[in-house]
């Protein structure tokens, strides 16, 4: 069995053509994430396929590390993420949309 960490970030996202809050004008978001994964390849994986199952497409991270190798304590909402992924590898609850700048 491989060693599996949980990968703790913030994911920048855009909105795909499908997803129905592009007709009220948003464009993108942003959504705080973990992904429990082997490595970080399969854990960005899992969260394309994730947020694209959702109707977002991942276009990078702010930030993002195992949640190990963090130096402060977790907020209680990464401590949810992290805790759910033991029932599901991909977790993230609040997605923030915005609108254009244009």
């Amino acid at each position: 069995m491989k060693n599996e960490s949980v990968w703790l970030g913030v994911a920048v996202l855009a909105l795909s053509d499908a997803n129905p809050k592009r007709e009220e004008g948003f464009v993108g978001a942003y959504a705080g994430f973990a992904s429990k994964a082997a490595t970080i390849w399969e854990a960005v994986a899992a969260l394309a396929r994730e947020f694209d199952e959702n109707g977002f497409y991942l276009l990078g991270f702010e930030n993002m590390l195992p949640a190990e190798c963090l130096d402060r304590e977790l907020t209680t909402y990464e401590r949810e993420l992290l805790r759910a992924t033991e029932e599901y590898p991909v977790q993230f609850k609040d997605v923030h949309l915005h609108k254009s700048d244009g």
